[in-house]
């Protein structure tokens, strides 16, 4: 029994030793992480093959998800063990190593005298510090090993000195810890808030002892042991004291301060009667509620009625206080009965549950398919819309999704009910219906993408349904307006008008024909008669007036700009002196004609003289007429004279730069060589 209780205690000293390694929460918690559940393994040699790392992590991760009543916060659970979790997780890798869940605690509980292997890196020999005749008197004795011997040079927790009333210090303890708390967040654990106004209640915060020194001690406070093993520790996030470590901070104040404990813990003491303080802010007198006088029954009543209420409230923190008391004195004992179930349970051989299987998906019924009254008119129909779209390679007994639509929508059974979205939901339920062997042209490559002809009469089934109908009726009515096959209505979209496309005038290619003509031809009147293009022939005209050596002629296609042109072609055959030539005739011709006209007119009103002396009797309206007749001509030629004289300033301009008309000549001749070059390539 000695040697059972001396592994036991071992195999604990084990467990708290790799708990606190290197982890200030292990320290306060007494709970392991993955980290150093690996490094124990290590430590202790007991991985090989057959219990590798990766077997760790499987058992731990088990270990960490079963149930516990540690203290271990929704944040860290997963990630930490508890003693209990521990074993059960020993017991795991036993099974995994092919050994006895004893043998791997023995071993374990070998290694907890030696602790945790620390390996670091070994620094290089530096000359300074290696050799130590270089050293002054200072510097050559050992100051490592006398760090610890001089005050204040490292700072170590002090122990915690129980008080000699210590009832009354936990009596005050108790009260500063449930003190702003409500009944969901009370617990025996004393925050930083609380503690430092405990010490402002006894007057105890100075110039040395601060709020910040204060909060500093109780920073330092939450890192110290717990206490026991398996209590409650005040905050696993350091948030909290408990009692041991409330008194491990009162040390450290007393410090501080360079009194003495029990002086401190005397003054603690001594507030057990009085409670924390409470301070508020004093309203103002108010006339309307200070002067009862004025108050009605109604406000009279409520008023006593919220200060009995206050003063249950004060009551029940009282009994709160009880009831918490009592609750830290049975934890204890609580905890040591679930530690023992949990070690009966993890000797036990690790039972393995089955998976729950999946549950099952019932599907529901289809319909039973009625059969139609003409059923050889129906498998026509059928026939008619399963080939609709089809090529003689793709020609089968089945359905498609789309045809099934089709035959719908041509039967006018397309509506608000019936969707094409509805149809597809039911060509998917009728596809999952059993096909009759005794079916022709069945095909198992369908894939749920045809239907036969009893799945189509299931899918008439549904469609009846929806429709609040007998399917009888559907039969009579697909029957009735899909007879004659699938109907076939040419559809297309008209495209909009495009500038581009529609206006050939603006297409080089609808001009092709003319401008071949234009370019190859060596009659230029004939070519340019055959031109019905309206704009070719514009374009043509002006090319061909200023292109060199051009042929004499006009003709129809040509007519002159004015009668003078034609006298002009008649008397040179150089295109460009044609205008010149022809403003001088026309020039000539109107000095001839206003010669000639003057030379009449003075005839004409030498001989009224002579008439008028003779005859008096004559109308003077028969000279203005007969001087009209003559001067018309002149007044038809001298429009003429201006057109000609214009003409022949616009081409002198036109001679200082680049003709135009000459450029886009040329341009035509590349963009044809192009339009030919292409064609020939398509060709």
């Amino acid at each position: 029994m000695g040697t059972v209780t001396a592994e036991r205690d071992a195999l604990i000293h084990a467990f708290e030793t790799y708990c606190r390694f290197g982890d200030s929460h292990g320290e306060a918690t007494m709970t392991m992480s993955s980290r150093n559940f690996a490094k124990l393994f290590r430590d202790c040699a007991l991985l090989d093959k057959q219990l590798t790392l990766t077997h760790l992590d499987l058992a731990f991760t088990k270990a960490s998800n079963a149930p516990t009543t540690s203290t271990i916060t929704a944040q860290k659970a997963g990630k930490r063990v508890d003693y209990p979790q521990w074993l059960f997780a020993l017991q795991l890798c036993a099974d995994y190593k092919g050994t006895t869940a004893a043998a791997l605690q023995k071993a374990i509980a070998a290694q907890s005298e030696a602790g945790p292997t620390l390996s670091g890196t070994v620094a290089q020999p530096v000359k300074f510090h290696d050799d130590k005749s270089t050293y002054t008197v200072l510097l050559r004795g050992d100051a490592s090993s006398k760090l610890i011997q001089r005050q204040g040079s490292v700072k170590l927790l002090p122990v915690a000195q129980m008080p000699a009333e210590n009832s009354h210090v936990f009596v005050v303890f108790e009260q500063y810890a449930l003190f702003g708390e409500t009944v969901g967040t009370a617990t025996l654990g004393l925050t930083s808030r609380n503690f430092v106004k405990l010490f402002k209640d006894l007057d105890l915060v100075d110039r040395k002892v601060t709020n910040t020194v204060l909060d500093l001690i109780f920073t330092k406070a939450a890192r110290a042991p717990a206490g026991n093993l398996f209590a409650q520790p005040a905050d696993a996030g350091g948030k909290r004291l408990n009692y041991s470590q409330f008194l491990v901070a009162v040390e450290m104040v007393a410090e501080e301060k360079g009194v003495k404990v029990q002086q401190l813990y005397k003054a603690i003491g001594a507030k057990q009667d009085q409670g924390p303080l409470v301070t508020a802010t004093v309203a103002p007198p108010n006339k309307l509620f200070d002067d009862r006088s004025t108050w009605t029954a109604v406000a009279r009543t409520e008023a006593l009625d919220g200060t009995a209420a206050r003063r249950a409230s004060i009551n029940n923190s009282a009994a709160l206080v009880a009831q918490v008391r009592q609750m830290s004195v049975t934890r204890e004992a609580e905890l040591h009965a679930e530690q023992n179930a949990y070690l009966a349970a993890a000797q036990n051989a690790f039972e393995r549950q089955p998976p729950p299987a999946p549950p099952t998906q019932v599907r529901p019924a289809m319909p039973v398919p009625r059969e139609p009254a003409n059923r050889a008119a129906m498998v026509d129909v059928f026939e008619a819309y399963a080939r609709f779209g089809d090529t003689l390679a793709q020609g089968t007994a089945g359905m498609t999704s789309r045809n099934l639509q089709k035959m719908m929508k041509d039967a006018g059974i397309i509506d608000r009910k019936v969707t094409p979205t509805f149809l597809d939901l039911i060509f998917t339920k009728a596809s999952r219906a059993p096909i009759h062997a005794s079916q022709a042209g069945l095909d198992a490559s369908w894939g749920g993408k045809r239907i036969s002809f009893n799945q189509f009469l299931v899918a008439c089934e549904l469609i009846a349904e929806a429709r609040s109908q007998i399917s009888g009726e559907l039969h009579s009515l697909l029957l009735l307006r899909c007879a004659d096959g699938p109907s076939i209505q040419a559809q297309a979209t008209v495209p909009s008008h495009n500038r581009f496309f529609d206006d050939r005038s603006t297409s080089l290619t609808a001009h092709l024909s003319c401008l071949e003509s234009m370019v190859n031809s060596i009659d230029y009147k004939e070519e340019g008669e055959r031109m019905r293009c309206s704009i070719c022939r514009e374009k043509y005209r002006v090319a061909y007036r200023r292109v060199p050596g051009r042929p004499t002629g006009g003709g129809a296609f040509f007519p002159p700009a004015t009668m003078w042109h034609w006298l002009a072609r008649g008397v040179t055959s150089d295109p460009e002196r044609e205008d010149e030539v022809a403003s001088r005739i026309s020039t000539c011709a109107l000095a001839a004609c206003f010669g000639t006209s003057f030379a009449i007119l003075a005839v004409l009103v030498l001989a009224h003289m002579l008439w008028v002396t003779r005859a008096r009797g004559v109308h003077l309206w028969v000279l203005a007429l007969i001087t009209l007749v003559l001067c018309a001509p002149c007044v038809r030629l001298v429009p003429q004279h201006i057109v000609a004289r214009r003409q022949l300033h616009s081409q002198a301009e036109a001679s200082r730069a680049p003709s135009g008309a000459d450029l886009d000549l040329g341009v035509w001749h590349i963009q044809l060589d192009r339009l030919r070059e292409r064609h020939a390539a398509r060709s």
